[in-house]
């Protein structure tokens, strides 16, 4: 990829820092599919990405059974709570999902104002600049997915 195109993946990974920055409570954030790959994270090292993408999925997944059979509605969000902190998931689009690592003084209110500000952020459309080998069509990027899509669809197939 060259220097001056920018990434969708550089973007949604500007807004979690973003995001992770504007409460010093939220200790990592990670954007992912719904079917738990990473897209997009801002992490402590000591936490794999892959592994919080497969766990938040499968949070969701299980979120979703619990109100559907419990006949509450859609899922908003899922809750962990644990001794140390939080983790917070929440849908992000049709097919992907937001989570949020806080620590147990976090103020949840505040930190799922700031999560779903960073839902909308990252559904903006946005016009990336042109892909300068050969195809003159801009990429455009909406839904977070639809971002990791026009991501794949820039690598070349065959000879």
């Amino acid at each position: 990829m060259s220097a001056n195109l920018v990434s969708p993946n550089d973007r949604a990974y500007e807004i979690l820092k973003n995001f992770r920055a504007t409460d010093p409570e939220i200790l990592g954030c990670a954007l992912c599919s719904a079917d738990g790959y990473p897209i997009a994270s801002e992490l402590p090292s000591s936490i794999d990405e892959a592994r919080v993408a497969a766990l938040a999925a499968a949070t969701h997944w299980m979120g979703q059974q619990v109100t559907q059979d419990m006949s509450q509605g859609p899922l908003r969000r899922v809750f962990v709570e644990g001794e140390l902190g939080d983790v917070i998931v929440t849908s992000a689009g049709p097919e992907s999902l937001v989570s949020a690592i806080v620590n147990k003084d976090a103020n949840l209110g505040v930190v799922c104002m700031e999560m779903q500000n960073v839902i909308e952020e990252l559904n903006e459309p946005q016009t990336l600049p042109t892909i300068p080998a050969g195809n003159q069509l801009p990429v455009t990027a909406g839904v977070p997915l639809q971002m990791l899509n026009n991501e794949l669809d820039r690598i070349p197939v065959g000879g």
